[in-house]
């Protein structure tokens, strides 16, 4: 009896230590997703797609401890069974290509297919919607080990290991909170905005100094339909808001920066509109000739894209996460 409850200490303490272990070294990843796409009722890869895919590969024999998710999709058109089926296979068919070029089939967490994707609305005369008919490659780069504060026995002061920086990549800790002018009486387009501590100091803050003394403006930011670089529905009244401020603000100068979702194995994502290469440049153009049309002075403003980097948060491929990276925002020029 006594041996029996030995044995079972052992093996709840055992499983215990391994738990905390794990805890303590959570692995973190960094997500990047790539998407194919294809012809209506084609489960081939389009050229463009295979050469994106092509320079993947090239990083994926490089670092082989990522591991990756493979998922396909098709467009409303057609019927449930077939759709699911043309989704399996445009998945299946990127794996077998992966493989061949090297890429071991251990590192598949997921091959899969789930059908037909549904549109909020369906277009007349439009054949199917192209950014459905699709097969996403989500990949998990291993980017280390998540430290979690280890604590002492209960009824103790919990201890905390300040050898590890707990702020986030670029950022010291907090800082002193920064004043700033107040606005003049009766000025309606300036509001102050206090940076608050540890506040990220990020040029591309949306939030921009007008002058090195004067007051700060919060511009808002110009969100995108995935893909494409036509403004979301909720974004268009910034437009004019946007250039209300400026042609109140003669003397201040700006630069667009335009961002893609999650598409960074490339410099840039690809426009479905135009099938031009440079879909984070063309959004901070479309933010530009807007504004233009609203009045304000072109020379006043220029504009860049940054593709895939900057995000605004780590993307996890979730729709919440892909809307707030697919944007545009307004940098202040002192």
């Amino acid at each position: 009896m006594i041996v029996r409850k030995l044995l079972v200490i052992f093996i709840v303490g055992f499983a215990i230590s391994i738990l905390a272990t794990n805890q303590v070294n959570a692995q973190e990843f960094r997500y990047d997703t790539l998407r194919l796409f294809y012809s209506i009722n084609k489960t081939e890869m389009e050229a463009a797609g295979q050469a994106k895919l092509d320079s993947l590969l090239s990083l994926l024999n490089r670092n082989k401890k990522s591991t990756l998710s493979i998922t396909g999709f098709a467009d409303y058109l057609g019927k449930d069974p077939h759709n699911v089926e043309l989704s399996e296979i445009r998945a299946n068919k990127i794996k077998e290509y992966m493989i061949g070029k090297g890429i071991d089939s251990v590192r598949f967490v997921n091959c899969s297919g789930k059908g037909a994707l549904k549109p909020a609305t369906i277009v007349p005369n439009q054949k199917g919607v192209p950014m459905h008919r699709k097969t996403e490659v989500v990949v998990m780069w291993p980017i280390g080990k998540k430290a979690v504060p280890k604590t002492v026995a209960k009824g103790k002061e919990a201890k905390v290991d300040r050898s590890l920086n707990p702020y986030p990549a670029g950022q010291s800790g907090p800082s002193k909170p920064k004043t700033t002018a107040p606005a003049k009486p009766g000025d309606a387009t300036t509001s102050p905005v206090p940076v608050k501590p540890g506040a990220n100091s990020n040029p591309a803050s949306p939030v921009a100094a007008a002058t090195a003394k004067g007051p700060q403006i919060a511009f808002d930011k110009f969100f995108f339909v995935t893909g494409k670089h036509l403004l979301r529905p909720e974004s268009i009244v910034s437009i004019k808001k946007t250039a209300a401020i400026l042609n109140q603000k003669p003397n201040l100068k700006i630069e667009l920066h335009g961002f893609v979702c999650c598409d960074s194995i490339s410099p840039d994502g690809i426009d479905v509109d135009t099938k031009t290469p440079t879909l984070s440049l063309n959004r901070a153009k479309y933010v530009f000739d807007q504004l233009v049309k609203q009045g304000v002075d072109s020379t006043r403003m220029s504009y860049k894209g940054f593709g895939g980097k900057k995000r605004a948060k780590r993307v996890e491929n979730t729709d919440a996460d892909k809307a707030k990276n697919d944007r545009v925002e307004i940098i202040v020029i002192p």
